[in-house]
Formats: C-alpha cells, structure tokens, sequence
C-alpha cells in the first residue's frame, strides 16, 4: 500500500513508528521513488527492511545531485564505502546531512555476556570508519560549519562518543594507494 503513495514526484519519506504489510523494502523506495530528496527512518520496530545492498541500490536508483538528508536506523553491519563516497560525491548536494545509526543488537544488545559477538560488531564497525576516514575528515569540533557544509555520523543507537564517527563532506580525499612490493623492487638484468 504503502508503494502506491509513491511516484517519481515524491521529494521526502519519512518512516517512524508504523509497519506496512507486506514487509517494505528499501530498494522498492528508492525505485518508485528516484527523486527523493530526504529519507527519514527513526525506528528499528518498523518493517522496513536494509538489504546488504542498500548503499548500492540508492547509488543505481536515485536520479539527480538534489540528495541532502539521510537520516536511517539499519540493522545490518556491513556497508559499502566506496559506493557510499561514491553516492555523497554524485548524487548529494553540497550540504548533505547523512546520519546512519546501527542497531544495539549487533553488538549483542544491553545483555554484553556474548563477548565473541559485541568484540565482532566493534570490529566491523571500526574498520567502516577507518574506511570512511580514508575519504573524509574529522569535523575539527566546528560542528556548526560543517553541518551547513555536508556532515556525516555513524554509530550504534544509544553509543557514546566512542560509539560514533563523525565526519565532514565538505572535502573528498583520494585515498593513499600502497604500491605493491613486487613492482616496487629494482629488476636484475643480465
């Protein structure tokens, strides 16, 4: 039902405290909407569903540079960066708003007795944001500016300061590349 609200006209879409039947994808959004401009999901109890593939899927289906906020809680933890830079860098305007927020049940929920389970979330999670900061910088605590000029956070819900990486869109770096040894040994000729 849900899906017949949306058109390519749709400019905004925002999800909180509702469910739809049948389960709601957000690939399906992104198709039948390709022109939003805000996406809002504020729950975890919605049924909407974040396949692995979400960032790609916004990548592929979004039409325009119009893009400026995103505002989403998932419940997955894998996440393709490159796809990600490769969205904010085509598709977003210059004051983008991104705010992803990961579900606490990844990393074993209030109950912390699973270790194996909170030490691998934290380790997913940090190596998204070693990735993120190969592209972006930290915001240098003027949040204010960076805001207006594209801001990005990501962390688990309910997260301290250690739970979350923050990062400034105003600049896309180009990550260093790491030549390999082979090729950057001397060749012996005879």
């Amino acid at each position: 039902m849900v899906l017949q609200l949306l058109s390519p006209f749709t400019k905004e879409f925002s999800f909180s405290d509702s469910s739809c039947n049948p389960n709601l994808s957000f690939s399906d959004i992104i198709k039948k909407a390709p022109n939003l401009c805000e996406i809002n999901n504020y729950d975890f109890e919605t049924n909407l569903k974040f396949e692995k593939t979400w960032v790609e899927d916004l990548l592929k289906y979004k039409n325009g540079k119009n893009f400026q906020h995103l505002a989403i809680k998932i419940d997955i933890l894998e996440m393709n960066v490159e796809s990600m830079v490769e969205f904010i860098k085509t598709k977003c305007n210059k004051s983008i708003y991104i705010n992803i927020t990961l579900d606490q049940s990844l990393e074993g929920g209030a109950d912390i007795e699973d270790e194996p389970i909170y030490e691998a979330a934290w380790e997913k999670f940090e190596a998204i944001k070693d990735e993120f900061s190969k592209y972006f910088d930290d915001p240098n605590g003027d949040e204010d500016e960076d805001y207006e000029k594209g801001f990005m956070e990501i962390g688990f819900d309910g997260g301290d300061s250690d739970g979350f990486g923050f990062f400034s869109l105003k600049k896309i770096k180009k990550p260093k590349r790491v030549m390999p040894t082979r090729a950057a040994t001397t060749r012996k000729y005879v």
